[in-house]
């Protein structure tokens, strides 16, 4: 597949509709190595009368579930993220589906001078979004992920949340950033609530409703000066509070 992943950039018309198409084709390629001809023929066929995303779903489709849930945070969350912070994030075995997905063309590690960061083409993140969307497309509580400020707004400021939510990203454009929400009522229904991250919004009331079972707490502008004693995150393994008010941890975090 080395020629379609290091194609280069075509001054024709339809280059970036062939770059697209060679992204399909590489992401493909690596799906089916290994496959039967039959499987490559079948495979091919749909390429011909099926959309560009149709064609990377059938990779995304093949992937174990666990591999499917590692995809989906790196496409909602941490595109760009360093790499060690991305393993430690996704939760157990995350080092082994971020090989998979590496393996599958679907994401890829680059290389800065001071750092390794994860990343994935505009596609399939644009991919792994939808399928988050599609979960439930008419009411954004009920998906799994929340990226969008306008879908993250309605959420929280409507009480929307449920259970299914398991991330959630504030991160509001300057002239909406300035909200102030309630954290008691408006995280109060997400009990699986594993990746809260807040880049930019004002948040007061009660954090005695945020979720035990968070793996990543990164909170920028963090409110309270203490946790409230019944927060004890077992799983957390990335606390980043910069700009904070907080002056002790507490017993559930020590």
């Amino acid at each position: 597949m080395a020629p379609f992943i290091h194609q280069p950039k075509s001054p024709h018309p339809n280059g970036k509709k062939n770059r697209r198409r060679f992204l399909a084709l590489e992401v493909l390629g690596c799906c089916l190595c290994g496959g039967s001809i039959d499987k490559w023929e079948a495979a091919l066929d749909g390429f011909k009368s099926k959309k560009i995303q149709d064609v990377l779903k059938i990779s995304y489709n093949a992937l174990d579930h666990s591999v499917q849930e590692v995809f989906l945070d790196i496409a909602c969350f941490f595109k760009g993220k360093d790499t060690k912070y991305v393993k430690d994030a996704c939760g157990l075995n995350a080092s082994y589906s971020i090989e998979v997905l590496i393996e599958k063309a679907l994401i890829s590690v680059e290389h800065s001078s001071s750092d390794n960061y994860i990343w994935m083409h505009d596609l399939l993140e644009e991919m792994g979004k939808d399928i988050v969307q599609q979960e439930s497309p008419t009411e954004a509580g009920g998906r799994s992920r929340l990226w969008f400020h306008e879908d993250v707004k309605h959420v929280l400021t409507n009480n929307t949340g449920t259970n299914k939510i398991t991330g959630i990203m504030l991160n509001f454009p300057k002239q909406d950033d300035k909200i102030f929400l309630d954290v008691g009522k408006s995280f109060s229904k997400m009990k699986n609530l594993k990746i809260l991250i807040n880049h930019n919004v004002c948040l007061s009331g009660d954090a005695s409703s945020i979720a035990n079972n968070l793996r990543v707490l990164d909170w920028r502008g963090f409110p309270f000066q203490f946790f409230p004693p019944n927060f004890r995150p077992n799983g957390l393994v990335v606390l980043s509070l910069p700009d904070s008010r907080i002056k002790q941890l507490g017993e559930g975090l020590k």
